[in-house]
């Protein structure tokens, strides 16, 4: 398929509800895996350390490009809301 940025971004908002869980869910996991390293004595050389640091890479890895959708979407969101106003 040859979709235009524009047919993208449709299809896209379809989904608006999922991308908000999925960022919630991610940030839910950052926090998970925060609270590990703050809260358990460890030793830096433990294999739960090395988890834990690689799963918190792993949250700001795809919290990124998840704030970015939702950032998009809400500012199309504006866009027509914005068209809306102006054509009554």
């Amino acid at each position: 398929m040859n979709w235009s940025r524009e047919e993208f971004w449709e299809r896209m908002e379809g989904f608006r509800v999922l991308w908000f869980c999925l960022a919630v869910a991610d940030v839910l996991f950052g926090l998970v895996a925060v609270a590990t390293l703050v809260v358990m004595p460890f030793d830096t050389s433990e294999p739960s350390v090395v988890i834990a640091v690689l799963d918190i890479a792993i949250v700001v890895v795809t919290l990124v490009p998840l704030t970015y959708v939702l950032y998009r979407l809400r500012q199309r969101q504006r866009e027509k809301e914005a068209r809306r106003a102006t054509a009554e």
